[in-house]
């Protein structure tokens, strides 16, 4: 989903579903990346079930100007979510918003166990850096939240990806650069039909951009070639060729090599 003037995901009416691998990137003028509700009724069965894993949600920026607010997921109305091994960045404000407006609202699908975050990761917003400034339940208790933030190994912190940008200029790259955490610490999933279990957190591995070659992003010339990647041993060869990425290189680029014996280079 991408530059979407309104919300990036949005379901309603007791949706019920999984989701693996969502990629959002935001604009200055989109809103949430996601809009999660249950029903219009909050008593009406059945409740909202749903599990996504591996999402790489990138916002509006920090300086984004949607006069309703930039922030990544709100859920009212009875909705829930379980969130699995994802990255969530780049937003004007905050990130995690509960309703709890009435009897039977998201909070209360919360306190039950059914609004969970497992193994994600988070970076970069407007209203501050640590979860006490970027998640609230609208009067009912941050500090439950908060903790099961914690408790369930969600992290704020750098996450390293290889290029963010909004305009055509080959400048984004959502991959994870190596020895980005997004490339460790992912938690177990769930047995579930539809789910795999990835070495990777967020929608994209360190090697494969799996947008390119199909969407719009790419056609217009968003995606560039830019994280760089883990290095492989490679022994007993004489001779080994590099190839850089753009070739010819527009801008620059840094080519690096650990020599474990004496030997003639050429470059």
């Amino acid at each position: 989903m991408a530059f979407c003037g309104d919300d990036s995901f949005d379901y309603d009416e007791s949706y019920s579903g999984r989701g693996q691998f969502w990629f959002v990137i935001q604009d200055e003028l989109s809103n949430r990346a996601g809009e999660l509700d249950g029903s219009e009724a909050t008593d009406l069965l059945p409740k909202t079930d749903v599990i996504v894993a591996n999402a790489t949600f990138i916002g509006g920026g920090l300086s984004s100007a949607n006069e309703d607010g930039n922030d990544a997921l709100r859920i009212r109305d009875a909705g829930a979510i379980k969130l699995w091994n994802s990255i969530i960045t780049e937003f004007a404000d905050g990130a995690i918003a509960i309703d709890n407006d009435i009897e039977g609202d998201s909070y209360d699908e919360l306190l039950a166990g059914n609004i969970q975050f497992i193994g994600n990761l988070f970076s970069q917003f407007g209203d501050g850096d640590s979860f006490a400034d970027i998640v609230s339940t609208d009067g009912g208790d941050d500090d439950f939240l908060i903790a099961l933030l914690t408790r369930n190994s969600n992290t704020i912190e750098t996450i390293d990806l290889g290029g963010i940008s909004r305009q055509s200029d080959g400048g984004l790259d959502p991959r994870p650069n190596a020895g980005s955490p997004a490339l460790s610490g992912v938690v177990e999933l769930p047995e579930d039909d539809f789910l795999v279990d990835v070495d990777f957190r967020g929608a994209f591995s360190n090697t494969d951009n799996w947008a390119t070659g199909w969407t719009a992003l790419d056609a217009y010339g968003h995606f560039g070639d830019l994280s760089t990647v883990a290095t492989t041993e490679i022994p007993g060869f004489a001779q080994t060729t590099l190839a850089a990425s753009p070739n010819p290189v527009t801008d620059m680029t840094a080519i690096s090599w650990e020599q474990t014996a004496a030997a003639d280079l050429t470059l």
